[in-house]
């Protein structure tokens, strides 16, 4: 017996004549006895791995024939086909609906609702987005101001307007256009509005109920695009979304 507690006797013969060459290469005899031990461990696993092979590939076979269904990610899952969806007939279809939720709301003894817009400055296309506004508001039946400051207002002077506007309650939603003057914290004066007419959905209050998926008031855009999605049945679920437009 050498110092590994290997038997230093002649190792049994083996049945292959390639086994036996490679034993016999072996330096000193205690290796070609470990060897021959090995040896009808290598063929006991060659045995299992042909026996096992036909198996997996059978369990395979069946898993295959179950109809598991394939899953594609929305990398894979591509289209190049167009659909046209017509934001002017929505709006339409979406203007009818609320003007008749407007005269409904009135003929139960309710005041018509009234919008309090404030604009700052004279640019243009704030003034044409304010135009819209209220050319809107009249279209669906509510009330509404437009009430204009100049460029060189204060902030304090606007906050202090916005105040009066929150506790009149003919007023039921007011906005301040933006963007405003340099001179003017437009965080600050988009929190001074009642969070209750808010219009636009800035104050930080309906934009912290909003990101908790709690009842507020949503901007106008994301609510557009939520409107769009739900009447046209578009499945959102795994897409691709591509926002096309001027920054």
């Amino acid at each position: 017996m050498d110092i590994y507690g290997v038997p230093l006797s002649p190792p049994t013969p083996a049945s292959s004549s390639s086994s036996s060459s490679y034993q016999q290469r072996l330096p000193w005899p205690g290796l070609r006895n470990m060897a021959a031990s090995i040896s009808p461990l290598c063929s006991s696993v060659t045995l299992c791995s042909r026996v096992l092979q036909p198996c997996c590939r059978a369990r395979l076979r069946a898993y295959r024939k179950c109809g598991v269904e394939r899953r594609h990610f929305h990398q894979t899952d591509t289209s190049h086909a167009a659909t046209i969806i017509s934001g002017t007939e929505l709006a339409r279809q979406i203007h009818r609906e609320i003007q008749r939720d407007v005269e409904d709301y009135v003929s139960q003894g309710y005041k018509r609702p009234h919008l309090s817009v404030i604009r700052v400055g004279d640019d243009p296309a704030s003034r044409s987005y304010v135009r819209n506004k209220t050319k809107a508001a009249a279209a669906l039946g509510i009330s509404s101001e437009t009430l204009v400051r100049p460029g060189s207002v204060s902030q304090e002077e606007l906050l202090e307007m916005i105040d009066t506007l929150n506790r009149d309650w003919r007023v039921s939603g007011l906005l301040v256009q933006l963007p405003l003057p340099g001179h003017i914290n437009e965080r600050a004066v988009c929190n001074a509005i009642a969070p209750e007419k808010d219009v636009d959905g800035f104050h930080i209050v309906n934009i912290g109920k909003l990101c908790l998926d709690q009842r507020a008031m949503v901007p106008a855009t994301p609510a557009a695009v939520w409107e769009i999605i739900k009447r046209t049945g578009i499945q959102t679920v795994g897409r691709n979304v591509l926002v096309a437009g001027e920054i």
